[in-house]
């Protein structure tokens, strides 16, 4: 499949928070989350080192179990990033969301390359206390792709293996043209919910 020019959209589905304090207990508690169009979808979960927290910019540089680092951008809302320190570490919990777009890779290696908050109203859809919406663009090794299920399986930076569906026909017809092993651009959408391990 050609390399197509770097674009953004609007398509989005949903994303993530960085939880400290009083909020964790709420976000234990999601254990499933239900997605228009996509059905109830799992939460995944692991657990992330903390490297540098840039309290101008809220973004926290993570290093994965796997020695990946990468990025969360936090949203304005969340409260308590400024308790966050070097070497803590974060709970994340994962629920996959929509594939916004999908070109071949710029360079050859894994690793996360942006990271939006995104504002959740224009979704239009209730999330969990907590949860807000974040745009990703990631370089991932494609595991499987189902072209009539119109879904794509990849592994990110953090070592963790997603699934997750084309969030229209454009991304759907880009899926029948990849194969299992190759590294790709993708931009996604997801849930996510993060907070101090305790």
């Amino acid at each position: 499949m050609p390399t197509k020019p770097a674009r953004r959209r609007t398509a989005f589905a949903l994303a993530a928070a960085l939880l400290v304090g009083g909020a964790s207990a709420a976000v234990a508690a999601v254990t499933s989350l239900t997605l228009p169009g996509i059905g109830t979808v799992q939460v995944q979960s692991f657990i992330v080192t903390v490297v540098k927290v840039d309290l101008p910019t809220r973004e926290v540089i993570v290093k994965a179990q796997n020695g990946n680092q990468f990025a969360y951008a936090v949203a304005p809302f969340v409260v308590g990033l400024e308790q966050v320190r070097p070497n803590d570490h974060i709970d994340v919990s994962v629920v996959p969301g929509t594939v916004i777009d999908l070109e071949k890779a710029q360079t050859g290696t894994i690793g996360r390359l942006d990271t939006d908050v995104v504002d959740a109203s224009v979704l239009g859809i209730q999330l969990p206390q907590n949860f807000f919406a974040t745009k990703v663009v990631e370089n991932a090794m494609l595991v499987d792709v189902d072209p009539a299920a119109r879904t794509v399986m990849f592994k990110g930076a953090d070592g963790l293996v997603r699934t997750m569906p084309a969030a229209n026909d454009e991304v759907a017809g880009d899926m029948a043209g990849v194969q299992p092993g190759d590294l790709f651009q993708l931009t996604y959408v997801e849930a996510m919910a993060l907070k101090l391990h305790q």
